[in-house]
């Protein structure tokens, strides 16, 4: 399986720890996210799976997060899937990605959109207003995990009133982009602006 689509979410969503492990990448972020706190066992290993799972389990365990493996529905990775569920590892947050060939130009015109090439403190306001973040820790990682990403970015924010309404990111790598964040505040949503 080509495992690229995975690469480029894990440059899109930086972890502030990686750990290389006979072909299982683990990453650690102070607990934000589970895409950049688990393991990713995306590359082919040699070594004796139980001890593997255990030296991740105790990993995590010693840095006082959760263990979370991120595993791909895919031929690879079946017996790595058997052997978490003999463990009683539970599925949760389960994503679906999609990939769109090709991206039809809108000739709509969305008023009060800000479009820009960095985190700015705006954007950054917007998300932490529509997540209702608000503990300065978290906040502080979310913002040493943009200083991180390598590529190329595109920031939108949408305003109407003087109110925030939503927020997402794009990153642009090998031809793709990535979109991410992609949140509308509470009492806006239903209304089609996500989509927008």
């Amino acid at each position: 399986m080509d495992f690229s689509i995975e690469e480029m979410a894990m440059n899109a969503l930086p972890s502030l720890q990686t750990v290389f492990f006979d072909g299982w990448i683990i990453r650690m972020t102070d607990g934000y996210r589970s895409q950049t706190n688990a393991v990713h066992p995306i590359y082919s290993f040699n070594g004796n799976l139980d001890y593997k799972i255990n030296y991740c389990e105790n990993l995590f365990k010693n840095n006082k997060l959760p263990v979370i493996f991120k595993i791909i529905e895919c031929e690879e990775q079946k017996e790595i899937d058997k052997k978490l569920e003999e463990l009683n590892y539970k599925k949760d947050e389960l994503t679906y990605v999609q990939i769109c060939n090709e991206i039809q130009p809108l000739h709509n015109k969305y008023d009060n959109i800000i479009i820009e090439n960095n985190f700015s403190e705006n954007w950054n306001n917007c998300f932490y207003e529509c997540k209702n973040l608000k503990d300065k820790k978290i906040i502080e990682t979310i913002e040493k995990v943009q200083k991180n990403i390598r590529q190329r970015i595109i920031c939108v924010h949408k305003t109407e009133n003087q109110k925030v309404i939503g927020c997402g990111y794009g990153v642009i790598e090998n031809g793709f982009v990535g979109l991410f964040d992609i949140v509308v505040k509470e009492e806006f949503r239903g209304k089609g602006y996500g989509n927008r």
